[in-house]
């Protein structure tokens, strides 16, 4: 009853003694980890897959893998945020895919519905999270690994301006090491982070070193091959209106049958990519949206349309062998960058910008911006199809101011690097 009566200035003030008391105690045994790793022949690395399309550690992986120092595995934990058949078709697409391409890997649920506990049958020395979100089980999430060392790689570029959902969440708070992407993002760490950044490692976004690897042969993940064919990703984020969440910039609703009528319209031209992202099917089956029927109905239309598909997965692939991106995802807002092909994104009403950091607005400067569907048609015809690219020069020249890679590296190698001149001393 005592709690009630705290007024909330007081409250606050409690809960920022009581995290920075955490981070010290967490600091502490990070420490003792290290040494003790030190003197450890093999290391073994635990890596966290709540969904495929948010993987970004592809490298890393393989990295570690090839060092007999360590022992890396992969472990699928369910998401459960929007029920039982979106979390098991989830964890078995990432378990399978995963299978084929030479992971270690393990689904978290056993045959008899139960779950493993990880620290008992594995004993992790280091988790990388791949989502600060508690959209999975609460023995999954980094507040039962505060004795390890702990790894957190944003899964999308950050270009928003949550700075608390960014740098003052359990997972920015109590990790070892949170791996950013630029010296903008380091600085806004040590503005806005409790722990002023000093966990934070400026080693750039390994979600993005397959696009610029020129060694990385994408695989065809287009339906169609015919080469004459120009290939668009649309690629709608889940920030419907309708769920009071902190963003609202999603312009699925305005434009998602209008889509398909482009499809059809150009099915002579055009090869469409549907690449939601994986929270829109969430909501969209809620009742009070479009319900589970409709929404199912509406991705087997791309599924099945002759120049149309879906990819719910990994986009790298994706990303690398397309012409053009149509989109409204803060994340893709600066990844699609780095293919130095034209973009356009989808303005919902002219305080969208507001929603982003400084780095993401400076984007909107050199992008194609659309604000109704009269722009959306301008830019296939006149960008897409008769390749008159007038933002390519604008978008290198930003590519060239703030996206250079640290170290001359790409950060999966910055990453792997950072880990064992700590850990791999003597």
């Amino acid at each position: 009853m005592i709690k009630k009566y705290i007024p909330l200035s007081i409250k606050n003030k409690i809960e920022k003694i009581l995290i920075k008391i955490q981070i010290a105690k967490t600091k502490s045994t990070h420490k003792k980890e290290v040494l003790k790793l030190r003197n450890k022949e093999k290391i073994k690395v635990a890596f966290f897959l709540i969904y495929e399309s948010m993987w970004k550690y592809e490298k890393l992986y393989f990295l570690l893998k090839e060092d007999e120092r360590y022992e890396p595995v992969v472990f699928v934990c369910p998401f459960i945020s929007y029920g039982e058949d979106i979390a098991n078709s989830e964890m078995e697409r990432a378990y399978q895919n995963f299978k084929k391409k030479g992971y270690t890997v393990h689904k978290t649920r056993n045959e008899d519905q139960s779950f493993i506990d990880i620290k008992q049958e594995f004993n992790p020395d280091i988790i990388f999270f791949t989502n600060p979100w508690n959209h999975t089980l609460p023995q999954y999430l980094i507040s039962n690994f505060m004795d390890k060392l702990t790894c957190y790689t944003p899964y999308g570029f950050n270009s928003s301006n949550l700075h608390k959902v960014h740098f003052q969440m359990n997972m920015q708070n109590y990790c070892w090491k949170v791996f950013t992407e630029t010296n903008f993002h380091k600085e806004l760490a040590e503005k806005y982070s409790p722990r002023k950044g000093d966990n934070f490692v400026v080693t750039g976004y390994p979600g993005i070193d397959n696009l610029i690897d020129n060694q990385y042969n994408p695989n065809e993940v287009w339906k169609k091959t015919n080469k004459t064919l120009k290939k668009i990703i649309w690629a709608p984020h889940h920030t419907i209106p309708g769920f009071k969440k902190l963003l609202d910039y999603s312009t699925f609703l305005d434009y998602a049958e209008f889509m398909l009528e482009l499809a059809s319209e150009y099915k002579e031209e055009i090869q469409f990519c549907f690449k939601p992202h994986p929270n829109l099917k969430g909501k969209l089956s809620d009742d009070k949206i479009w319900g589970k029927e409709k929404t199912e109905a509406y991705y087997s239309q791309w599924a099945n349309m002759e120049n149309g598909q879906i990819a719910e997965g990994g986009y790298i692939d994706l990303f690398l062998t397309s012409d053009a991106m149509i989109h409204d995802s803060g994340s893709f807002l600066i990844e699609y960058i780095y293919t130095h092909k034209p973009v356009q994104f989808l303005m919902s009403n002219e305080e969208v910008k507001s929603q982003f950091n400084e780095l993401g607005k400076e984007v909107f400067n050199v992008i194609d911006l659309a604000k109704s569907k009269a722009d959306i048609r301008r830019f296939i015809e006149e960008v897409v199809i008769k390749e008159n690219d007038n933002l390519k020069h604008k978008r290198d020249t930003f590519y060239n101011d703030f996206l250079n890679l640290p170290n001359n590296k790409l950060a999966s190698k910055n990453i792997f690097d950072e880990l064992s001149r700590d850990l791999l001393k003597k």
